[in-house]
């Protein structure tokens, strides 16, 4: 072979390494940057706001809080072995125990797949959905649904604030997490997430451990928190990882094609093709 073609093959073959490397640090680095509406500051501090006003809202006035526990009532009696055992599981799932398990599995996940921007700016954004969803009910302190109420309910838990359903919130800023990081299957992944928050939210009510209230402030919830964190990664996140050049071993901690002085550069070399 010539050595003029021995070399435009090997400048193909450089080139195309190249390629597949810039693709790669562009796909593990796809969430330095989160989607956020302008004006997110003031969108997720009323969104928040809202849900905590609905929470006092459905505490304090008698005849919603009438309406809402003969909705549990009716709910909890209407039951079926199928309904008890999914609702069973779900109860399980989304404890705190087990949303912590999911974060670090999904957290663990991603860094092996060498994107520990994509790693921190996923779970950062669900733990400040579930999270405040927390403070929030230390705000709110709505007792549950009472037991001498329920009859036939399936789960009844006493002694536990009420507003927001951790359930529902930790689903929904789930659910959010997962739609930022899918790519070509962004839509269905949308759907199905959209239906286990649905399945979570009904299941809550239908186990008597919560109101319908408690529900839709947890999707409230998780939509103003996950917004207000989204703001905040843009603003600091890639800062903050920089601080952590340990990283840059694992992935790329800076944007691809990122020329700010502020960002630390990784130290990230793609595997050799064997």
């Amino acid at each position: 072979m010539p050595s003029s073609t021995r070399a435009g093959v090997r400048s193909s073959d450089t080139d195309a390494q190249a390629q597949a490397h810039a693709h790669a640090h562009a796909h593990a680095t796809r969430l330095a940057r989160l989607p956020v509406p302008q004006h997110w500051v003031v969108l997720s501090i009323n969104a928040g706001l809202f849900a905590l006003l609905l929470g006092f809202i459905v505490k304090l006035v008698p005849a919603i809080a009438a309406a809402e526990l003969d909705l549990v009532a009716v709910a909890s009696s209407s039951r079926s072995a199928p309904a008890d055992a999914i609702a069973s599981a779900i109860a399980t799932i989304f404890e705190p125990l087990g949303n912590v398990l999911i974060v670090a599995c999904l957290f663990v996940f991603l860094l092996i797949r060498r994107a520990p921007v994509n790693a921190f700016a996923v779970c950062f954004v669900v733990m400040v959905g579930w999270l405040a969803a927390q403070a929030v009910k230390l705000t709110v302190a709505r007792p549950r649904p009472p037991v001498d109420a329920l009859d036939h309910a399936l789960l009844v838990k006493a002694g536990d604030t009420s507003f927001p359903s951790g359930h529902t919130t930790f689903v929904a800023a789930l659910s959010i997490g997962l739609i930022l990081l899918a790519t070509k299957r962004r839509r269905l992944v949308a759907v199905l997430m959209s239906v286990l928050v649905v399945l979570v939210a009904v299941s809550r009510v239908y186990t008597g451990a919560h109101y319908a209230g408690d529900v839709v402030g947890g999707v409230l919830m998780a939509l103003a928190a996950g917004l207000a964190a989204a703001g905040i990664w843009n603003a600091y996140g890639i800062r903050v990882l920089g601080l952590l050049p340990f990283l840059g071993r694992i992935g790329p901690l800076e944007p691809y094609g990122d020329d700010r002085p502020d960002v630390q550069r990784s130290t990230f070399i793609p595997p050799a093709r064997r």
